[in-house]
């Protein structure tokens, strides 16, 4: 009986696929049989990438990313504040929404309830699941105080600015130029004047 095998060390993720084994005799040009195994590489996750804004405004739109792309069969995903698990929340009060497959926690609209620390787990059931590392997203409310004062100091300074050049032009700051053209116009045609006399009184 003639038996034949395949030996594949240091195995991958990329050795997953398709192999077919056939039995022929080339010489006679005969197939006898042929069978085609499918092999899967069952990988464990890494950690993930886990992408999580440091802050965010009240009221606003947020979305905290989680991906990892090595484990075989694909990862599921799981989030976590301060600690604890978050899940698809079934009250219709709650604003977040989990995306198991594609490990995306999506807000939409945030409150300062929001503020914690997230981190992202994946799990494929084989090995160990892998977490990235926590971090804190901090929900601010917007400065309506501040925004107000900002725009009243603007408006101060331009009616301040405004104030300013309409005094000058009362005192006549900015027509001190044409005098000075003017008398120098006016002498220039003095000059010409005497000039002339001067020349028709010689000719004579």
């Amino acid at each position: 009986m003639i038996t034949s095998s395949i030996r594949i060390r240091n195995l991958t993720r990329g050795d997953s696929g398709k192999y077919r084994c056939e039995v022929s005799a080339p010489r006679d040009n005969k197939n006898f049989h042929e069978i085609i195994i499918t092999l899967t590489v069952l990988v464990a996750p890494s950690i993930p990438v886990c992408d999580i804004p440091s802050s965010a405004m009240s009221g606003s739109a947020v979305e905290l990313k989680c991906r990892e792309n090595e484990g075989n069969p694909a990862s599921e995903y799981r989030w976590f504040k301060d600690g604890l698990p978050l899940d698809n929340p079934k009250s219709v009060n709650v604003t977040y929404k989990i995306d198991k497959t594609t490990g995306t926690l999506h807000f939409s609209t945030v409150t300062k309830q929001d503020s914690g620390e997230y981190y992202c787990e994946a799990n494929n059931r084989i090995g160990k699941p892998q977490r990235c590392s926590a971090k804190k997203m901090q929900v601010e409310d917007l400065n309506w105080a501040g925004i107000i004062s900002a725009v009243v100091i603007v408006g101060v300074l331009i009616l301040l600015c405004g104030c300013g050049v309409c005094y000058a032009q009362r005192r006549g700051y900015f027509s001190g130029g044409k005098s000075s053209d003017k008398e120098g116009s006016h002498m220039s045609a003095s000059q010409k004047e005497n000039d002339f006399k001067h020349t028709k009184s010689f000719v004579i």
